[in-house]
């Protein structure tokens, strides 16, 4: 189940994103023993697009012509494992890290728009240097255990699996996994060093309580 849990599942590209998503400008970053596929349009301040778990970056396809319109740069990557990029399996450490990647090769960053599961990836990848002012988080994963129990109740796993997962889980990644929390996180990060931040979430969200 652990494996399971770290093993995203790939969704296509939805026809109306190839639009935007197109080779003509996108490429493949080194990372790890393989690549991150990145896509960059325009000019101005650089915005970073950052999708969640099993997602991918053209699922920002709506994002990209508006803020052209409004003069920034915009980049989006899939994450590791995800979209066009390399890899099998991925984890939150793995979008921050990848984050860092794609911020040292576009930057400085003026922003994130992060959705769900990316959300504590960039609070986390703030709070340990990485530099941006701003911060949008549409539907943000607050609270990775209880999602994984909302996860579980769908596909009708019982609590005993669910529990032993969730150790599991905190043996390789060597901590307790509430402590990836969003709210905990943003707790814990310096008021003097946080990034403005929006919260976009719709109450009636089937997928992120």
């Amino acid at each position: 189940l652990a494996d399971r849990v770290v093993t995203p599942v790939h969704h296509n590209m939805p026809p109306d994103a190839y639009r935007f998503f197109t080779d003509n400008n996108a490429w493949r970053l080194p990372y790890g023993d393989g690549h991150l596929f990145v896509w960059s349009w325009g000019q101005g301040p650089t915005v970073v697009l950052m999708h969640g778990w099993q997602g991918r970056a053209a699922h920002f396809n709506k994002f990209v012509g508006p803020m052209l319109d409004a003069g920034l740069r915009v980049v989006a990557f899939d994450g590791p494992a995800h979209g066009f990029s390399s890899g099998q399996r991925s984890n939150i450490f793995d979008f921050v890290v990848a984050l860092e990647a794609v911020a040292d090769a576009v930057g400085p960053l003026a922003g994130i728009v992060a959705h769900a599961f990316a959300v504590p990836a960039a609070v986390m990848a703030a709070r340990h240097g990485l530099a941006v002012p701003k911060m949008v988080f549409v539907a943000p994963s607050v609270r990775l255990v209880r999602d994984q129990a909302v996860l579980a109740r769908r596909l009708g796993l019982a609590e005993p699996p669910v529990r032993a997962m969730r150790r599991r889980l905190a043996r390789w990644f060597d901590i307790s996994l509430d402590e990836l929390d969003t709210d905990r996180l943003i707790d814990g990060w310096a008021p003097n060093e946080r990034a403005s931040m929006m919260v976009v979430h719709d109450r009636d969200d089937r997928r992120v309580p």
